[in-house]
């Protein structure tokens, strides 16, 4: 009987840390996109978490700890959204629209977290001594690798023409971080062109029988 009313109060001692520990990240989350990082006090985010400052340390060493844990979220939820996004394509080149398509949406719902990633991040946390830089690379890396799978597949296909499926991707990423910057941090609001941009990566992928015929 005594095992089992402390196994019940050490799980609820986790159940209460765990909902501190999101209480944090989800305070410290709306902090950073209302103030930016540099302007937002441990004491500040402790406040609107309804935790003490203490707290905080507890789950985190410190704020870099705290947002880094923010993008790694942020990325596994993308990560885990374009898996989905391009689990059953009609072929390569439709895998590649979807993924396209699944990152302008996920700005677009995630708006206040990528602020915060696109505005704010410390890229100090990428170098090779950062103890976060392992765990972020290797997301990075997983992305790149998933639009790496859906161009091979379209090149398997046939739809989409020859080209340099590792320079692609890396292009077909630069272009999504390009538009994504200039949509939350361009002074001039940007015009309605996700359409276009899509339009523009289906020109660039496809196949065109005019270019491939023989004079």
């Amino acid at each position: 009987m005594l095992t089992q009313v402390y196994n019940l109060f050490i799980y609820f001692l986790l159940e209460l840390s765990m909902d501190r520990k999101k209480a944090i990240l989800d305070a410290a989350a709306a902090l950073f996109a209302e103030r930016g990082f540099a302007a937002t006090p441990t004491a500040e985010i402790a406040r609107r978490a309804g935790v003490a400052e203490g707290t905080i340390f507890h789950h985190f060493k410190n704020k870099d700890e705290l947002l880094f844990n923010i993008v790694i979220d942020l990325f596994d939820a993308f990560i885990e959204g374009i898996k989905t996004a391009i689990a059953t394509p009609r072929n390569g080149l439709d895998a590649v629209e979807k993924a396209l398509w699944f990152h302008l949406l996920f700005i677009e719902k995630k708006s206040s977290l990528v602020l915060v990633l696109v505005r704010d991040f410390p890229f100090k946390l990428l170098n090779v001594e950062s103890p976060f830089s392992r765990e972020l690379k290797t997301r990075a890396q997983r992305i790149h690798e998933l639009f790496v799978e859906c161009l091979e597949r379209g090149r398997q296909d046939g739809s989409i023409c020859p080209v340099s499926i590792q320079a692609t991707a890396i292009i077909l990423r630069s272009l999504l971080t390009g538009y994504t910057r200039l949509k939350f941090l361009s002074p001039v609001p940007l015009p309605e062109m996700r359409e276009e941009l899509i339009r523009f990566c289906r020109r660039s992928l496809t196949t065109s029988t005019t270019n491939h015929e023989q004079p």
